[in-house]
Protein backbone atom coordinates (compact mmCIF):
# COMPACT_ATOMS: atom_id res chain seq x y z
CA UNK A 1 0.00 0.00 0.00
CA UNK A 2 2.87 2.37 0.09
CA UNK A 3 2.54 5.44 -2.36
CA UNK A 4 5.40 7.32 -2.95
CA UNK A 5 4.72 11.28 -3.96
CA UNK A 6 5.71 10.83 -7.58
CA UNK A 7 2.96 8.38 -7.76
CA UNK A 8 0.46 10.61 -6.45
CA UNK A 9 1.33 13.21 -8.29
CA UNK A 10 1.16 15.03 -5.05
CA UNK A 11 4.62 16.71 -5.55
CA UNK A 12 3.49 20.31 -5.56
CA UNK A 13 2.58 22.73 -3.26
CA UNK A 14 1.30 19.67 -0.93
CA UNK A 15 4.48 18.89 0.30
CA UNK A 16 5.27 22.71 1.58
CA UNK A 17 1.95 23.85 2.11
CA UNK A 18 -0.50 21.06 4.23
CA UNK A 19 -3.08 23.95 4.23
CA UNK A 20 -3.55 23.54 0.53
CA UNK A 21 -2.89 19.80 -0.61
CA UNK A 22 -2.83 18.88 -4.21
CA UNK A 23 -6.19 17.18 -5.27
CA UNK A 24 -4.53 14.03 -6.09
CA UNK A 25 -3.25 14.20 -2.14
CA UNK A 26 -6.81 15.02 -1.07
CA UNK A 27 -8.11 12.08 -3.37
CA UNK A 28 -5.69 9.91 -2.03
CA UNK A 29 -6.76 10.61 1.36
CA UNK A 30 -10.29 10.19 0.94
CA UNK A 31 -10.27 7.15 -1.09
CA UNK A 32 -7.27 5.21 0.73
CA UNK A 33 -5.12 4.31 -2.49
CA UNK A 34 -5.47 5.62 -5.59
CA UNK A 35 -6.58 2.66 -8.12
CA UNK A 36 -7.12 0.26 -5.48
CA UNK A 37 -11.31 -0.56 -5.26
CA UNK A 38 -12.81 -0.93 -1.79
CA UNK A 39 -12.02 -4.68 -1.61
CA UNK A 40 -8.54 -4.09 -2.49
CA UNK A 41 -8.92 -1.46 0.00
CA UNK A 42 -10.55 -3.47 2.76
CA UNK A 43 -7.95 -6.29 2.39
CA UNK A 44 -5.17 -4.06 2.48
CA UNK A 45 -6.20 -2.72 6.13
CA UNK A 46 -6.70 -5.50 7.34
CA UNK A 47 -3.46 -6.59 6.64
CA UNK A 48 -1.97 -3.88 7.93
CA UNK A 49 -4.11 -4.17 10.56
CA UNK A 50 -3.16 -7.61 11.06
CA UNK A 51 -6.64 -8.84 11.59
CA UNK A 52 -6.22 -11.81 10.08
CA UNK A 53 -2.55 -13.38 9.92
CA UNK A 54 -1.19 -16.23 7.81
CA UNK A 55 2.00 -17.15 10.35
CA UNK A 56 3.05 -16.07 13.10
CA UNK A 57 3.90 -12.26 14.04
CA UNK A 58 5.84 -11.25 17.25
CA UNK A 59 6.04 -8.13 18.47
CA UNK A 60 8.74 -6.88 20.53
CA UNK A 61 8.50 -3.74 22.83
CA UNK A 62 12.17 -1.63 21.27
CA UNK A 63 11.37 1.99 23.42
CA UNK A 64 14.12 3.40 25.26
CA UNK A 65 13.18 1.59 28.22
CA UNK A 66 12.41 -1.60 26.61
CA UNK A 67 15.97 -1.75 24.92
CA UNK A 68 17.43 0.35 28.20
CA UNK A 69 15.78 -3.44 30.06
CA UNK A 70 17.67 -5.83 27.20
CA UNK A 71 15.03 -5.61 24.50
CA UNK A 72 18.02 -5.91 21.90
CA UNK A 73 19.18 -9.11 23.23
CA UNK A 74 15.31 -10.29 22.88
CA UNK A 75 15.11 -9.71 19.40
CA UNK A 76 19.09 -10.97 18.35
CA UNK A 77 17.88 -14.15 20.38
CA UNK A 78 14.29 -14.36 19.04
CA UNK A 79 15.33 -14.01 15.37
CA UNK A 80 18.12 -16.90 16.51
CA UNK A 81 15.19 -19.08 17.47
CA UNK A 82 13.72 -18.91 14.71
CA UNK A 83 16.10 -19.32 12.40
CA UNK A 84 17.06 -22.13 13.92
CA UNK A 85 13.48 -23.75 14.21
CA UNK A 86 12.94 -22.62 10.50
CA UNK A 87 9.46 -20.96 11.62
CA UNK A 88 8.73 -18.07 9.00
CA UNK A 89 7.36 -15.03 11.40
CA UNK A 90 7.49 -11.82 11.24
CA UNK A 91 9.16 -9.87 13.58
CA UNK A 92 8.00 -6.54 14.81
CA UNK A 93 9.51 -3.38 16.69
CA UNK A 94 6.82 -1.85 18.45
CA UNK A 95 6.99 1.42 20.80
CA UNK A 96 6.61 1.53 24.90
CA UNK A 97 2.92 1.20 26.21
CA UNK A 98 4.20 2.76 29.24
CA UNK A 99 4.74 -0.66 31.99
CA UNK A 100 8.39 0.07 31.92
CA UNK A 101 8.95 -2.17 35.07
CA UNK A 102 7.96 -5.49 32.92
CA UNK A 103 9.90 -5.05 29.92
CA UNK A 104 11.38 -6.72 28.21
CA UNK A 105 7.59 -6.95 26.73
CA UNK A 106 7.10 -9.25 23.45
CA UNK A 107 3.75 -9.95 22.40
CA UNK A 108 2.66 -12.76 19.95
CA UNK A 109 -0.13 -12.82 17.50
CA UNK A 110 -0.52 -16.30 16.14
CA UNK A 111 -3.01 -17.28 13.38
CA UNK A 112 -6.92 -17.27 14.20
CA UNK A 113 -5.74 -16.10 18.11
CA UNK A 114 -5.77 -13.42 19.99
CA UNK A 115 -2.69 -11.43 20.48
CA UNK A 116 -1.23 -12.30 23.82
CA UNK A 117 1.36 -10.37 26.03
CA UNK A 118 4.38 -11.45 27.87
CA UNK A 119 6.87 -9.80 30.60
CA UNK A 120 10.24 -9.97 31.37
CA UNK A 121 10.94 -11.55 28.18
CA UNK A 122 15.11 -11.84 28.30
CA UNK A 123 17.11 -12.98 25.85
CA UNK A 124 17.62 -16.42 28.55
CA UNK A 125 13.49 -17.02 28.11
CA UNK A 126 12.95 -16.79 24.59
CA UNK A 127 12.96 -20.02 24.04
CA UNK A 128 11.03 -21.28 26.83
CA UNK A 129 8.71 -18.72 25.72
CA UNK A 130 8.10 -19.35 22.17
CA UNK A 131 8.51 -23.04 22.57
CA UNK A 132 5.53 -22.89 24.69
CA UNK A 133 3.33 -20.50 23.03
CA UNK A 134 3.76 -22.43 19.27
CA UNK A 135 2.43 -25.19 21.30
CA UNK A 136 -0.43 -23.54 22.36
CA UNK A 137 0.70 -23.47 26.04
CA UNK A 138 0.53 -20.33 28.03
CA UNK A 139 3.70 -19.91 30.50
CA UNK A 140 1.59 -18.24 33.36
CA UNK A 141 4.71 -16.85 35.31
CA UNK A 142 5.18 -14.76 32.16
CA UNK A 143 1.56 -13.63 30.66
CA UNK A 144 1.09 -10.16 30.99
CA UNK A 145 -2.70 -10.78 29.70
CA UNK A 146 -4.02 -11.19 25.94
CA UNK A 147 -5.75 -8.82 23.51
CA UNK A 148 -9.52 -8.63 22.55
CA UNK A 149 -9.13 -9.63 19.41
CA UNK A 150 -12.48 -9.88 16.12
CA UNK A 151 -13.09 -12.99 14.97
CA UNK A 152 -10.52 -14.77 17.03
CA UNK A 153 -10.34 -17.21 19.44
CA UNK A 154 -9.47 -16.46 22.62
CA UNK A 155 -6.98 -17.95 25.16
CA UNK A 156 -8.71 -19.78 28.11
CA UNK A 157 -7.84 -18.46 31.51
CA UNK A 158 -6.16 -15.59 30.38
CA UNK A 159 -7.18 -12.20 31.63
CA UNK A 160 -7.54 -9.43 28.97
CA UNK A 161 -4.91 -6.53 28.90
CA UNK A 162 -7.41 -3.64 29.41
CA UNK A 163 -8.08 -5.81 32.94
CA UNK A 164 -4.43 -5.19 34.37
CA UNK A 165 -4.48 -3.08 37.06
CA UNK A 166 -1.88 -0.30 35.52
CA UNK A 167 -4.44 -0.14 31.99
CA UNK A 168 -7.62 -0.52 33.33
CA UNK A 169 -8.23 3.08 34.80
CA UNK A 170 -6.77 4.54 31.22
CA UNK A 171 -8.40 5.59 28.50
CA UNK A 172 -5.80 5.80 25.19
CA UNK A 173 -6.57 8.43 22.61
CA UNK A 174 -2.88 9.91 21.44
CA UNK A 175 -1.44 6.87 22.47
CA UNK A 176 -4.10 4.04 21.37
CA UNK A 177 -1.75 2.36 18.57
CA UNK A 178 1.71 2.64 20.65
CA UNK A 179 3.19 -0.92 21.11
CA UNK A 180 0.38 -1.88 18.71
CA UNK A 181 1.82 -0.75 15.43
CA UNK A 182 5.49 -0.31 14.21
CA UNK A 183 6.22 3.08 14.70
CA UNK A 184 8.36 3.19 11.52
CA UNK A 185 5.47 2.04 9.01
CA UNK A 186 3.10 4.75 7.86
CA UNK A 187 0.88 2.54 6.09
CA UNK A 188 -0.35 0.77 9.59
CA UNK A 189 -0.40 4.34 11.10
CA UNK A 190 -2.73 5.65 8.31
CA UNK A 191 -4.42 1.97 8.55
CA UNK A 192 -5.48 2.55 12.00
CA UNK A 193 -6.50 6.07 11.95
CA UNK A 194 -3.95 8.12 10.96
CA UNK A 195 -4.58 11.42 9.25
CA UNK A 196 -8.57 10.50 9.37
CA UNK A 197 -8.78 13.98 11.00
CA UNK A 198 -6.95 15.41 7.92
CA UNK A 199 -8.53 13.63 5.38
CA UNK A 200 -12.20 14.87 6.90
CA UNK A 201 -10.86 18.25 7.14
CA UNK A 202 -9.93 18.09 3.64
Amino acid sequence: MTTKPSETKATGACWTRPDSPSAETAAFLEGGAAGMDSEEVARCIARLRREDVERPVVFVGAGTCGLGAGAGKTLNALRAFLARRRIEADVVEVGCIGLCSAEPLVDVLLPGRNRISFEHVTAEVVDEVMDAVLAGRIPADRVLGQHRGTGTQPWERVPYIDQHPFFAPQTRWVLSNCGIIDPTNIDEYIACGGYKAFAETL
